[in-house]
């Protein structure tokens, strides 16, 4: 399973549970887990990803994201966007 970041580590594990419950006795015994960043400080389920590049503690923003941005930012960094929100603020 690869996943863009491991933080709580609840989504792999929703991702888990869920094929083991559509595939049954089909389920692989061997499930690796890809990231490019793990938070292993906020980690909730005692597992780990198999491989990750990055281990970090910061908040990540991703191109795609608009979370964690300001304003400003959006309209710096996104003016498509801020041109839709503008009229809500």
């Amino acid at each position: 399973i690869v996943d863009d970041v491991f933080d709580t580590g609840l989504t792999i594990q929703s991702v888990i549970a869920y094929l083991g419950d559509r595939a049954r006795l089909n389920t692989p015994h061997d499930i690796r887990v890809a990231v490019p960043y793990y938070k292993p400080t906020r980690n909730k389920t005692g597992k780990a990803p198999d491989y990750y590049l990055h281990e970090t503690e910061q908040w990540l923003k991703y191109p795609h994201s608009l979370e964690g941005l300001s304003v400003e930012e959006i309209a710096r960094h996104r003016p498509e966007l801020y041109a839709i929100i503008e009229d809500c603020l």
